[in-house]
């Protein structure tokens, strides 16, 4: 297995967290809504969350005794198994990366958890949920104006060259751990 592509994957369900260190105290802010965005936003978003997965190396999910121990695939599971179980799940999620978060040098950042259709995985059309963190953000300039005078301010937010961190499940081969893709662009 080592082809796939996201050239039709829809964003069709997004949600966003706050996830702190747990080990520096920092907090852990779970959203109750979804996450709102525009047309022309959600194309650099998709853009943002998905250029990153370039050469394919393939994980699943596992555990030593069972495989439904598997916090992480026992709630992907869930959202793959019914959609509505997308916001708690999303929280459940959230919550796991918190309490594994123990290590001093994770940083906190924006957690964001999406839903896709339509990713083709070799020959197959699947379902995808996305888990990206971001953690870094840079300072930009916005510069506002008109035929008489023009402000300059500055503001923070996401460079989109590329994601910090990532992970995408494909729903396929549930028994075996499902096929997971993998991206640390902050620390290899």
């Amino acid at each position: 297995m080592n082809e796939f592509n996201f050239n039709e994957t829809e964003l069709v369900n997004l949600i966003t967290h706050r996830v702190g260190n747990k080990l520096r105290e920092e907090d852990l802010v779970l959203t109750s809504s979804e996450t709102l965005f525009d047309v022309e936003t959600g194309e650099y978003i998709m853009k943002y969350f998905l250029q990153d997965f370039k050469l394919p190396e393939f994980f699943s999910f596992t555990h030593k005794e069972d495989l439904e121990i598997n916090k992480l695939y026992m709630l992907a599971k869930q959202i793959f198994e019914d959609k509505e179980n997308f916001k708690e799940a999303s929280h459940e999620i959230a919550r796991h990366l918190y309490d594994c978060s123990l290590h001093p040098k994770v940083k906190d950042g924006d957690l964001n958890i999406a839903y896709f259709q339509n990713l083709v995985l070799e020959d197959e059309i699947v379902d995808g949920i996305g888990i990206f963190k971001t953690e870094r953000y840079v300072p930009f300039l916005k510069m506002n104006g008109n035929n008489i005078q023009y402000t300059v301010e500055h503001d923070y937010g996401i460079e989109i060259k590329k994601i910090d961190k990532a992970c995408m499940i494909f729903n396929t081969d549930e028994d075996y751990g499902y096929v997971v893709l993998v991206v640390d662009n902050q620390s290899k």
